[in-house]
């Protein structure tokens, strides 16, 4: 038996259609499921409509009064220890989500099965979306490990062993970064900083509400969480016992309308020299990828030195040039040229002798 489980707040509009898939895909697969929604005490009902759903598999409705994803997982994965003693794993589903098709879960039930600790999907993606992602959290894993990792490792649909579920449960710090956005960095990072065994596995475009105008306070909760996670788990680095398997690890974009406007970009801009305090013509065009690396190296160096929060303070002005660098110069056709030329680009760091950084040096 494996879980589902559904983190909501405010998802009446699209939490029964989502339900409805999980059940009958699950059905055509036959594979045995429980569905459970944890939900943040919603003000439109996501949890009445959740259980009034018909579907064949049991459901279990679960409500937190505090408000933040990561109380939501925390309450899905303590449930699957306290009432299930045979389950084989939790898949997570993000409950804005509209685009989910059968393949998601096949393939998250098989990877489960196959024996993986933690399944990471590689989403075709609008080439404006998973700024977090794209910039921040890739880049600054791939510096971490010297090693190739999971392009969207903060995808919010995850797949977990049960072997991991009580990893982080029972041998983990939820720290209170970890309770927002934050969740999915501190689950992931914690997992491959413990060498579970990872997978990559490739899926069609994630389709869900957007989310650009809430691009600052994101990273301000993903890039606190993850120096948290990190500083709490440092001694477990050892990147020779690094396990990930990759399905084809090839960034897919697909084409779409809805891109920021001018203005949403500008606006990038500003708040970042008001941030520096710096005159207007000083970053006209942002900065460009190698630049912000640095940064991101300079900030690993400073990690024993200096709070998450200070370094998440110091790093989101240069994040927000970074962004407005990439997505006032790009579009569909030239996006995927400029992030694959950024990646060998962070992949030639640590295949030279002269490091980026050498974090073992720095402790």
């Amino acid at each position: 038996m494996i879980i589902v489980g559904i983190p909501t707040l405010n998802e009446a509009d699209n939490i029964g259609k989502l339900v409805e898939k999980i059940d009958k895909y699950s059905v055509e697969l036959g594979q045995n499921i429980v569905i459970i929604n944890s939900d943040s005490n919603s003000d439109d009902q996501t949890s009445k409509i959740f259980l009034n759903t018909q579907t064949f598999h049991s459901k279990i409705s679960l409500t937190s009064v505090h408000r933040g994803k990561g109380y939501n997982v925390r309450n899905i994965f303590d449930y699957c220890l306290d009432h299930f003693s045979h389950f084989e794993g939790v898949v997570l589903i993000d409950g804005d989500v509209i685009s989910l098709d059968k393949t998601w879960l096949q393939k998250m039930y098989l990877s489960i099965r196959e024996g993986n600790d933690l399944i990471v999907p590689n989403y075709a993606r609008k080439f404006f979306e998973g700024n977090a992602t794209n910039h921040f959290i890739y880049p600054i894993l791939v510096k971490l490990f010297e090693k190739d990792v999971p392009y969207q490792c903060i995808s919010g649909d995850l797949g977990f062993s049960k072997k991991l579920v009580q990893e982080l449960i029972h041998n983990c710090n939820w720290h209170r970064y970890s309770k927002g956005y934050g969740i999915d960095i501190f689950l992931t990072l914690t997992a491959l900083l413990k060498s579970y065994k990872t997978k990559e596995i490739d899926l069609e475009a994630k389709i869900h509400k957007r989310s650009f105008e809430k691009i600052e306070k994101i990273f301000l909760e993903v890039s606190q969480s993850f120096f948290e996670t990190l500083t709490d788990n440092f001694s477990y680095i050892n990147r020779d016992k690094y396990q990930l398997v990759f399905e084809s690890h090839t960034k897919r974009f697909v084409a779409s309308n809805d891109k920021p406007s001018i203005d949403e970009i500008e606006k990038l801009k500003i708040r970042a020299l008001h941030l520096l305090d710096v005159v207007e013509d000083k970053y006209p065009q942002g900065i460009e990828a190698t630049v912000w690396h640095n940064k991101l190296a300079e900030s690993l160096k400073k990690l024993p030195k200096f709070s998450s929060k200070e370094l998440t303070k110091n790093l989101l002005p240069y994040y927000l040039l970074r962004v407005y660098n990439y997505l006032k110069f790009n579009n569909f056709r030239s996006a995927s040229s400029d992030l694959n030329e950024m990646t060998q680009n962070i992949k030639k760091c640590y295949c030279n002798k002269e490091k980026c950084f050498d974090l073992y040096n720095s402790h």
